[in-house]
Order: structure tokens, then C-alpha cells, then sequence
């Protein structure tokens, strides 16, 4: 079993292995000049990338068994595949998981904020129920049509790039 490769974002070459597995992930062979060119795409105005960034990066993948360095031509492995999707899931929304887990964290201080004010204000059990509940429910909407809204717009911006 080959094992997982995993690294953090500490720097610039860093930054252009994401980027790689980003721009590859849709599996097809992509010359190395049209990959510099994307990586200036994304990097406009934030840094400037230069041809031997880009290479050394590329051997470093090529060393860990991300990618098949064919000259002038490169493409992800297998194991390079399951880290690129992994990044796409995770950078582009393609799983929530920073909106489910503000969601409950959200819904977890408006619930002690709700049983503490009852506490305080010395409400029946019935009377502090609904206001929870009430309370909890307007969370929870304002928290969907957010995450909702949030990604229609975020799609929109996508496109017009």
C-alpha cells in the first residue's frame, strides 16, 4: 500500500504543488509553458512565479510519486489523483465541511445563550423550550440561506473569471 503523501503550505513552492494539483486533477497531460501560464493566472498581482519554481516544485512531486514528469509534459499519478481531489474537496467547496462545523458551533453558543438567559430570567420549562427552540430555528436559516446564497454568488464570481 503506498502511502499517503501530506505536506503543509509553509511556502512559495508549497503554494505552486497545490496550485499543480488543483490545475490536474481533471487527469489530462498539460504542457509545462501552459502550466506556468495558469500558475501567473492564479498568482496575479501576489507573486511572481518563476520557470525554475515551477521545475524544482515539479521534480519534488516527481520524487514523491505525484506526478510523471515527461519532459515537457506532466501528469498526476494515481496517488497524485487522491491528493488532487482531496485539495478541490476541500479548497472548493466540493464538501462543506467549514460551514457544517460553524453551523453547529453557532447553533452550540445560541443554545447556551438561550438556556443561560431563561436561567437568569427565572422562565417556566415551557416558556424556555420554545424560546430555544425558536431561537435554534432562526440559526439554522439564517446559517442555510447563508451557506446557500454564499455559494451561488461564489459561482457567479467563478464564471465571470
Amino acid at each position: 500500500m503506498t502511502p499517503c503523501v501530506s505536506f503543509e503550505i509553509q511556502e512559495l513552492l508549497d503554494v505552486i504543488k497545490v496550485v499543480v494539483l488543483l490545475d490536474l486533477s481533471k487527469g489530462a497531460k498539460v504542457r509545462k509553458l501552459l502550466l506556468k501560464r495558469r500558475i501567473d493566472k492564479v498568482c496575479t498581482g501576489y507573486a511572481c512565479i518563476e520557470m525554475s519554481d515551477l521545475e524544482t516544485t515539479l521534480r519534488e512531486m516527481a520524487s514523491e510519486g505525484l506526478i510523471f514528469d515527461e519532459g515537457s509534459e506532466v501528469q498526476l499519478t494515481e496517488q497524485g489523483f487522491k491528493l488532487g481531489k482531496e485539495w478541490v474537496s476541500l479548497l472548493l467547496k466540493k464538501e462543506p465541511i467549514l460551514e457544517v462545523v460553524a453551523g453547529l458551533v453557532d447553533g452550540l453558543v445560541t443554545g447556551l445563550v438561550v438556556v443561560l438567559s431563561a436561567f437568569v430570567a427565572g422562565l417556566a420549562l415551557k416558556a424556555a423550550t420554545f424560546a430555544a427552540f425558536l431561537t435554534l430555528t432562526a440559526v439554522a436559516i439564517t446559517n442555510f440561506s447563508s451557506f446557500l446564497l454564499g455559494g451561488i454568488t461564489e459561482d457567479l464570481v467563478d464564471k465571470q473569471i
